[in-house]
Parts: C-alpha cells; sequence; structure tokens
C-alpha cells in the first residue's frame, strides 16, 4: 500500500508506575479525522517504560489496515528508539547490543511483530512542551492510566494506598 493511501492515525500514549517498579497504568488515546478511540490498562510488577511500550502495542493492535501512525510519547528513550531506527538493527543483531541483551526485549519484540504484521509505518514524537500549551490527548492518557492504578490498587489493598500514591513516568 501506497502513502498516500494510508490513513495517518495519531497516538498518543503513556505508561506509569508506582515508584520505578510496581503496579503500573498505561492509556493510549487514537485519533483518525473525527474518530477518537481511548485504551487503558494496568498491570502488577512493571515499569513505566513497559507500560509506555505495552499502550503502543494496543493501540496499533486496534488498527485495521495498515497506517501511517504519529506516536506522541512522554518517553525520550522511546522517542529515540523510533528516531535511531533501533527495533530493526536490534533484530538485525539477535536482540542484542554492544553484545548484551535489549532491556524489556519481550515488549520491543512484541511490538516489533505487530507494526510488521500489519505493515504500520511509525514515526514517534516527544510530547509538547508545556509553553507549547497543553494537550488534551496527554491530560487523557495520564488520567487514564492513574484511574488504572487506582482500581487495581481498590482490588489489591495490600499493594498500596490507592489515594496516596506517587507516580514514576517513562523518561
Amino acid at each position: 500500500m501506497e502513502d498516500a493511501e494510508r490513513k495517518v492515525v495519531n497516538i498518543c500514549i503513556s505508561g506509569m508506575c508506582i515508584a520505578k517498579s510496581g503496579p503500573g497504568g498505561w492509556a493510549a488515546v487514537l485519533r483518525y479525522g473525527q474518530h477518537q478511540k481511548t485504551l487503558s490498562g494496568s498491570m502488577p510488577g512493571t515499569t513505566p517504560l513497559r507500560m509506555e511500550i505495552f499502550a503502543l502495542i494496543s493501540a496499533l493492535g486496534q488498527l485495521k489496515t495498515p497506517c501511517n501512525c504519529n506516536v506522541y510519547s512522554a518517553s525520550e528513550k522511546l522517542v529515540q528508539i523510533f528516531r535511531a531506527h533501533a527495533l530493526q538493527k536490534w533484530e538485525a543483531s539477535a536482540w542484542k547490543e554492544n553484545g548484551m541483551a535489549i532491556e524489556d526485549q519481550d515488549y520491543w519484540r512484541l511490538l516489533s511483530l505487530v507494526i510488521r504484521k500489519k505493515s504500520h509505518r511509525l514515526r514517534a514524537f516527544p510530547y509538547p512542551v508545556p509553553a507549547e500549551g497543553e494537550n488534551p490527548d496527554v491530560k487523557l492518557c495520564e488520567e487514564l492510566g492513574l484511574e488504572e492504578i487506582r482500581k487495581f490498587l481498590s482490588i489489591n489493598p495490600d499493594l498500596g494506598d490507592a489515594e496516596t500514591i506517587s507516580l514514576c513516568h517513562a523518561f
């Protein structure tokens, strides 16, 4: 499929956890024209970056046809990985870099598979800086991810207090 024939979908993602690892929440907002879809969820024992990657995997899984996707993320690491075409390099090097296994490669492999299987093309961008104005999709992602952590903690109170949580984001 030629680029001109592909839909352009904007995807805003967010991943967060209690502390650097622990219960986490993720969210994604997909936009195509006037259409919007939101996704969110939670997981125990995870990291903010894993939540951010999972949000993107989940969002891409919703797309029915090959799309050009503009991905907006707070994670500088995720943005840099896409800008450096690191997924392709890691795949070619058996998921190693400088002889060391890639961290979180289970999620990176799944993301690579979803991109390849659905023939999506992705470009990643950092969230706009606050001086450029607040993006309502960023705010919605943050709210959805936080709500998912609260829901998780309400049914797992031994893992933390749903009302007094402090978050760590993927940067």
